[in-house]
């Protein structure tokens, strides 16, 4: 805001095109759908079905949480949620855990190229290495049993919530690779469709931009996202959609202007589904 000026950004707000911002909206939806498929097949797969109408209560809730959150850990609550319908703690890390590794496999592998297409090469190396190496170390800590019997040993006697946590996972790679396979090409359906809805977003504003270059920025924004500094990447995902955009030549007003857009549409969905499920 210091940089690019409050009311630049108000200003541009007038001159939208609201059919665009309710494709937006509709197209942005349409992604959340598939990333809630993408949890009802995970439970599917390992524990007994739950009605489809339940997890999508339980995943807009969960994904509310994140919203509020610093690296959207609050995603994570979906387990708390999925203990009222009698799946083990154990279990429901499992899906929850499972889900978010391949989610972050895809964002890496569209991270990969885009950081090779906005970095010097250098600094493109560095920035996959880290994140590579960040996801390979949580890969080990959760798969390799000696961390898990470090952790047992700091636990105690809590380690029994998680009682089944390990077979539930070595279960979704031996026997539920197709399921795995169907989750990647959800989820990669999932943030072509979130590309679109910020297609339409900048559209609204009468500016095009690739689809394959939205993916890609998406992409990298999301990884620095992660970051643990504030609630949701909230600020981190701007800037530096702000300094993607711009090193291809967008004006950075109308960058900033579309994010927040993005930012409010995901605000009301979160606020409208915590007033749905509390009456």
């Amino acid at each position: 805001f210091s940089k690019i000026g409050i009311n630049e950004i108000v200003n541009s707000f007038s001159k939208t095109n609201p059919i665009f911002l309710i494709l937006a909206i509709l197209t942005f939806i349409i992604a959340l759908f598939a990333a809630i498929s993408n949890v009802h097949i995970m439970i599917r797969g390992l524990c007994k079905p739950i009605p489809f109408l339940k997890t999508i209560k339980y995943y807009l809730l969960s994904w509310s949480a994140g919203l509020l959150m610093p690296g959207k850990i609050g995603d994570f609550s979906i387990i708390y949620f999925l203990k009222k319908e009698n799946i083990p703690i154990g279990k429901g890390t499992a899906v929850s855990i499972a889900d978010k590794l391949i989610t972050i496999t895809t964002i890496l592998i569209l991270g990969s190229f885009g950081f090779f297409l906005f970095f010097e090469i250098e600094q493109a190396i560095y920035f996959m290495i880290l994140f590579v190496g960040i996801a390979l170390i949580g890969f080990f800590l959760i798969m390799n049993k000696y961390p898990r019997l470090f952790l047992k040993r700091i636990l105690g006697k809590k380690a029994e919530m998680f009682k089944g946590f390990s077979k539930s996972m070595i279960h979704y790679v031996k026997t539920k690779k197709n399921l795995l396979m169907l989750n990647l090409a959800i989820t990669m359906f999932q943030w072509i469709m979130s590309s679109v809805s910020v297609f339409f977003a900048f559209k609204a504003f009468g500016v095009s931009i690739p689809i394959l270059t939205i993916l890609l920025i998406t992409a990298v924004v999301t990884l620095f996202a992660l970051i643990p500094l504030t609630m949701s990447g909230l600020g981190i995902k701007e800037s530096v959609a702000v300094f993607l955009y711009a090193s291809l030549g967008y004006n950075p007003v109308i960058v900033a202007s579309v994010y927040i857009i993005i930012l409010i549409i995901k605000y009301f969905i979160a606020f409208l589904a915590n007033l749905f499920y509390k009456i």
